[in-house]
């Protein structure tokens, strides 16, 4: 049982590379697609960070962030919810409106709206994280298309093809500069393949996009199977 510790003692240094060592293990897990495991451990940090920190700090709201986006991939959207929110209201007292972190946790609320279905939430929370890298970040941050890649994706799940297309297009440029960002560059693409093709633009191009897309969403294997339903019927 984990109870509050004075900081600095020799128990709470324990406990702190108790913590570090098990959101450690929780990344290589989720690397893994291990996801049960890893929220397993990853509740473990996050109890004893709670009782060493407090609810209220950002360490805390570190671990919670972390949980949510286990339980977004594991397809508990409205726990995670819970979760990207208290870590959102911590951030928005300790961090600056344009942190990184701050913009990231608009993107995971997002993710976690739109698996429970619920649009205009997810293209509000894609839509803040969007403006906030825009009005905050250098113009070469890579945070700024990858925000645009998840706003732009919600903006063709809520049918605004057109605002989509004006968005995803150079979105899509600027990420293909950047390495790492294979799966963002995979929903950039696969989702200005749909708005592309709603707004009147060639079939073939789009057919393009969407194929070039698909190797990136090999995690996301929804994603892979609603792809190729759309390339199938388009072809």
């Amino acid at each position: 049982e984990i109870s509050a510790c004075l900081v600095g003692s020799e128990m709470c240094i324990r406990d702190r590379s108790v913590s570090a060592a098990l959101v450690n293990l929780g990344i290589t897990l989720k690397n893994l697609r291990r996801y049960e495991e890893a929220e397993v451990v990853v509740r473990r940090a996050a109890k004893i960070d709670t009782a060493i920190f407090g609810p209220d700090h950002k360490k805390t709201a570190d671990r919670r962030e972390t949980l949510g986006r286990l339980l977004t991939r594991r397809g508990q959207g409205a726990e995670a919810l819970i979760e990207h929110e208290a870590a959102g209201k911590v951030y928005a007292k300790t961090l600056d409106p344009g942190h990184p972190w701050l913009i990231l946790n608009h993107l995971n609320r997002g993710d976690a709206m739109r698996q429970t279905q619920n649009t205009s939430g997810a293209v509000e929370a894609y839509r803040a994280g969007y403006e906030a890298a825009r009005a905050s970040l250098p113009a070469d941050d890579v945070l700024r298309p990858d925000t645009a890649a998840y706003y732009g994706r919600a903006l063709v799940e809520a049918g605004r093809h057109a605002q989509a297309v004006a968005i995803l297009g150079p979105a899509l440029r600027q990420l293909h500069e950047h390495e790492g960002y294979s799966d963002v560059e995979a929903i950039a693409g696969w989702a200005l393949a749909r708005a592309q093709l709603e707004t009147g633009g060639p079939v073939a191009a789009a057919l393009t996009l969407a194929t070039e897309a698909r190797s990136g969403l090999e995690g996301w294997p929804q994603e892979q199977a609603a792809l190729d339903a759309w390339v199938a019927a388009h072809s």
